[in-house]
């Protein structure tokens, strides 16, 4: 015969259910909230300037290949592109990082760098071998650029300051 836990107290059976259920609960919304945040928080670290192009669309020559497959761009449209390569992910967790870099050196071996362009001027003021800060959030499998800035132009005083 067994004896059950509550014997002759069995009532107390459904709160002690309830409160299980109840931090059950919140240790899967604390963990869900830890992941979403960290889905959602901006990071930041360095990157090495590869390299300079600049781009004209002819007539002739007006598809471009990116990330999201070819482009039709109009002829007379021109872009300054800085090529960087980002140096490490530092501010993620110990696996992420580690993938995340992994997926970094692959892409330079591919050729298929990472670039930015802005105006000329800023072009103009950039050389290979240039450090850059790239703003970035680390969502699911992927690296989503928020933006690249030269370090002068990134405030000292930021909340993600590049110490």
């Amino acid at each position: 015969m067994r004896k059950f836990l509550f014997k002759g107290h069995w009532w107390l059976a459904i709160p002690a259910g309830a409160i299980l259920l109840v931090l059950l609960g919140y240790f899967a919304l604390s963990l869900f909230n830890k992941v979403l945040l960290d889905a959602k928080s901006l990071h930041h670290t360095t990157a090495t300037v590869m390299g300079k192009a600049y781009l004209w669309v002819d007539q002739w020559h007006n598809e471009q290949t990116n990330e999201r497959g070819n482009d039709r761009i109009h002829p007379g449209y021109e872009e300054w592109r800085v090529y960087y390569q980002i140096d490490n992910f530092n501010q993620l967790a110990g696996p992420k990082r580690s993938h995340f870099l992994a997926l970094e050196k692959e892409r330079a071996v591919w050729e298929n760098c990472r670039y930015i362009y802005y105006d000329k001027e800023w072009y103009d003021g950039i050389r290979p071998g240039d450090k850059l800060i790239v703003l970035y959030q680390a969502i699911g499998d992927k690296i989503e650029i928020v933006n690249v800035v030269k370090p002068q132009d990134f405030p000292q005083d930021h909340p993600l300051d590049h110490k």
